[in-house]
Parts: C-alpha cells; structure tokens; sequence
C-alpha cells in the first residue's frame, strides 16, 4: 500500500514551524533597510528562508508516493 512520505510533510511542518517563530520574533526587533541593517535584519531574513525551504518540503511529500513505513517491534 502506498502513501505520502510523511517524514518529508512532518520535517516541512517543522521547517515552517521553526521560521515562522524565528521571523516574528526577528521582527520585533527592528528590520531597519538594506543599508542600516536593525537587530531583526537577519533573523527575519533566515526565518522566510526556512518557511520558503519547509513549504517546498512539504510540498515534495504531499506529492511523492513512498512505501509505508514498517517499524520492526521485535529488535527493540
């Protein structure tokens, strides 16, 4: 039985998570402009890059098909 890579759409959820926390908190300290940076330039700038880079993970698993993952009980 086939279904979607759910390892992909939960490491994207995180990704998105993660940016968006760290770009509204990033915001909070001032952008400032691209010549006078503020305390908040990089954060914010790091965070969309995570939320931009998490949507394109979670894109990939919702669209791929990838074989259910077995988990073997006994070994542990």
């Amino acid at each position: 039985m086939l279904s979607r890579d759910l390892r992909d759409i939960v490491g994207g959820l995180f990704f998105i998570a993660l940016g968006g926390y760290v770009a509204w908190s990033g915001y909070g300290l001032g952008i400032g402009s691209a010549m006078r940076m503020g305390a908040g330039y990089v954060p914010v700038l790091l965070g969309v890059a995570s939320v931009v880079l998490g949507a394109l993970i979670f894109a990939s698993g919702v669209a791929s098909r990838a074989p259910r993952i077995e988990i073997v009980w006994l070994p542990l």
